[in-house]
């Protein structure tokens, strides 16, 4: 299992995404009373997960390999639309306790 934690971030149109995304530090958000968005992503033996504030969804190998290289939140973004999975994930009770329990289905 490979868990990779990255800091979401607002998209700043004027500043280009840098080579190495995963370099994000969560410092520079606070320094700028920016409150950081930290998620984990999965992969476990061909498995994807989404992980966010402790609710755990299943999601594409693609959905997976977007969010690597754009970790960005701006409209119609990977991390807008798994956000939002997520969050609905999170009010019906789905995916608090993986991997003990099932995470939320990719259909949330």
């Amino acid at each position: 299992m490979k868990i990779t934690s990255l800091v979401i971030e607002p998209h700043d149109f004027d500043k280009p995404i840098t080579d190495n995304a995963l370099s994000i530090n969560a410092e520079e958000f606070i320094s700028e009373g920016i409150k950081p968005y930290v998620i984990d992503l999965i992969d476990d033996e061909g498995s994807y997960f989404y992980r966010s504030d402790g609710t755990t969804i299943e999601i594409t190998k693609d959905e997976y390999a977007n969010i690597l290289v754009n970790p960005r939140l701006y409209y119609f973004s990977s991390a807008l639309k798994l956000q939002f999975r997520a969050q609905r994930a999170k009010m019906q009770l789905l995916g608090r306790n993986w991997p003990s329990e099932l995470a939320a289905p990719l259909g949330i």
